[in-house]
């Protein structure tokens, strides 16, 4: 009976060792491959994104101020968050570890939290806005201004900054033996420890259901006057019908992307709450980077498949996106016109002297 228990034992032992050896390479891989793709294809899309609302297409809306901003917060977190991350899941070496490596992580975690906070934070005013102009047509123009958006884009970022700032107290360099992140918090004094543990999971789960509960709403309200109002009656709600879909898409897209993540975050929290040693456990640390790693990716291509959605759904910003295209392929060609022309001419007038000086020869 005991040599069945014992079997029996290092049957499930075995199995388990082979779970976490699993679970382990296809995390390697998705930290090997995934970022990469993410970084180039991000930087790309929102240079575009970026381009595409400097045309006249954009220009005079309001949109074009939070869409430019998601866009170029977009991109600085892929090169300032994710290529750091990505160096050290995948060549811990990279980083020597010194007493003031507590400053780098102070820095990232403030950063990483607070450009995807920034980032959820305009799609809800962005959304808000747009529900504003289609409800109010006849006062979008006085209400709905690229000033107004960019006093409240200043806003929004002194709010992010002073949401975020808590992270220059305890955040530090993760040990050794974890590869799943960089940076961690690690609460020094116990009034911060009872902060992190059992307030912040909540406020920020708050913060996040606010923005989702505001874009919804919007998103509800957008739908039903557009549904309602006639399609041509006032030129600013035509205006306004055709990026409605483009940003009800985003909004979709943004919620499916990131959620996951803060609810990965929450649970990790309740996890570490009553589980200290949590990390001790081999088979709970491979899933915990498993699990973070594909909501982590997922969180950060949101910040790519925004253009996609936007090419799909906004037919005003596939006219946008092909009209600097071609004001870009003009511009090429037309800069190497002169050029031909100088050889062109610059021929003519050799060939000019070659004549006369055969003909004074003759």
């Amino acid at each position: 009976m005991t040599s069945t228990l014992s079997v029996a034992q290092d049957a499930t032992e075995s199995i388990n060792v082979s779970n976490v050896a699993d679970t382990g390479k296809i995390s390697t891989a998705v930290n090997l491959y995934v970022p990469p793709i993410l970084i180039i294809a991000g930087v790309i899309c929102n240079l575009l994104i970026i381009i595409t609302t400097r045309t006249k297409y954009f220009r005079s809306l309001s949109t074009s101020v939070y869409l430019a901003t998601g866009a170029v917060n977009d991109m600085l977190s892929l090169l300032l968050a994710l290529v750091p991350h990505w160096l050290y899941v995948n060549f811990p070496a990279t980083y020597v570890r010194t007493d003031s490596s507590h400053w780098m992580c102070k820095f990232f975690n403030f950063y990483g939290w607070g450009n995807t906070d920034l980032g959820i934070i305009i799609t809800s005013a962005m959304t808000a806005e747009r529900a504003t102009a289609i409800v109010f047509p006849l006062k979008s123009a006085s209400i709905c201004t690229r000033k107004r958006a960019k006093i409240i884009v200043v806003l929004i970022i002194v709010i992010v900054i002073v949401k975020e700032f808590h992270f220059f107290i305890s955040s530090d360099i993760v040990p050794e033996t974890r590869t799943e992140r960089l940076c961690d918090v690690f609460p020094q004094d116990e009034s911060y420890r009872i902060f992190w543990l059992h307030a912040w999971p909540w406020i920020h789960l708050c913060y996040l259901s606010a923005c989702f509960l505001l874009i919804l709403a919007s998103n509800s309200v957008i739908i039903r006057q557009v549904r309602r109002s006639p399609a041509d009656r006032i030129s600013g709600v035509q205006r306004w019908r055709h990026i409605a879909p483009m940003l009800i898409g985003e909004s979709v897209l943004l919620i499916l992307l990131t959620f996951p993540f803060t609810i990965h975050l929450s649970g990790l929290a309740l996890a570490l709450r009553y589980n200290p040693d949590f990390y001790k456990d081999s088979a709970n640390t491979a899933t915990e980077k498993l699990t973070f790693s594909v909501t982590f990716y997922m969180l950060y291509s949101n910040k790519c498949a925004n253009f996609l959605m936007y090419c799909v759904t906004g037919s005003r910003f596939r006219q946008g996106l092909l009209f600097a295209l071609s004001a870009f392929s003009c511009e090429k060609r037309a800069s190497r016109q002169p050029i031909k022309s100088t050889i062109y001419s610059t021929s003519v007038t050799m060939s000019t002297i070659t004549l006369k000086s055969y003909r004074t020869y003759v």
